[in-house]
């Protein structure tokens, strides 16, 4: 049998299709009480079975999230590979890559393909991770986090970035920032506060907008200046299209015009006292839940 469908029976038993989807058969009966994955009742018995398509829409939804596992990766090896292998299985696991630890390096551990790569490399690498995901599982081996741990827990919590622990943390501060336990999320995962990311840089413009005396700019006046740079983009848009009548647009980059737009915008939204990362986070839930009805048809 494999997850790929082809040599699936039409209808899968409750065990075929736990099995499959990673879960546990009263998981399975819970989803089918809430309609999330409704079950075909079958012979005198009223077995449930479940169509082979519907599971395997529902495995590849969960393939769609993104997902990094950070933790104490020393300790509870047998924990930690079993969480490894779940979310492999269950999602795009995108970093680590792999478990299969061969070395120490002062306390950091790596696999033979990081042997040559520094600490530093391999952090850097993990981290990105961390900024590409839909959320992130922290391993907590009887509530432990250590110091690696807990610097990547602050970098995802202040991106934004939902993190479910295999066992709350025994730290309260870094409890406080955990957004549930991983078993408490069985079909439905937590949306990112998506705008979080962007309080630096509107914090970093209000001061720099200050220190060149344009923080009394009206709001119009900035409106004005964003089109026009919004223009700006459009040439060099329309140069690297390489469309007819370019001519004279040889000195314009189109990520020199989009660092501009990003900055008038980001002034805009100083000059109107809004705040970019709640307003983002707040339209970006209402996108999520407008998705979600569309998608149940």
């Amino acid at each position: 049998m494999t997850q790929s469908g082809k040599r699936l029976p039409r209808l899968l038993t409750l065990r075929e299709a736990s099995e499959l989807l990673n879960c546990h058969p009263n998981t399975l009966r819970a989803w089918d009480k809430k309609g999330y994955l409704v079950a075909v009742r079958i012979g005198l018995r009223n077995d449930r079975q479940y169509r082979k398509e519907d599971v395997m829409k529902l495995l590849e939804k969960k393939k769609k999230h993104y997902v990094t596992l950070i933790g104490s990766f020393r300790k509870d090896q047998v924990e930690l590979q079993d969480i490894y292998n779940r979310l492999s299985e269950q999602f795009t696991l995108l970093s680590p890559k792999s478990i299969s630890f061969t070395s120490d390096e002062d306390g950091f551990v790596k696999t033979d393909e990081e042997t040559k790569r520094s600490i530093s490399e391999i952090e850097n690498r993990h981290l990105d991770a961390i900024k590409q995901s839909d959320f992130i599982v922290l391993h907590a081996p009887n509530g432990y986090v250590g110091s690696s741990a807990s610097l990547e827990v602050g970098f995802a919590y202040a991106l934004g970035i939902p993190i479910l622990a295999d066992a709350m943390p025994q730290d309260v501060t870094i409890a406080a920032l955990m957004t549930g336990v991983l078993g408490d999320f069985e079909n439905e995962y937590p949306v990112s506060k998506a705008g979080e990311g962007i309080n630096a840089l509107q914090s970093y413009y209000r001061r720099v907008a200050k220190r060149r005396g344009w923080d009394e700019e009206s709001a119009r006046d900035t409106l004005l200046l964003l089109i026009e740079e919004i223009g700006e983009l459009a040439r060099a848009v329309r140069k690297d299209a390489g469309l007819k009548r370019d001519v004279g647009y040889d000195n314009v980059s189109i990520s020199d015009k989009l660092a501009d737009v990003q900055l008038y915008l980001v002034h805009l939204a100083n000059t109107l006292n809004v705040e970019l990362s709640e307003a983002v986070t707040k339209k970006e839930i209402k996108n999520a839940e407008r998705y979600k009805r569309s998608e149940k048809g």
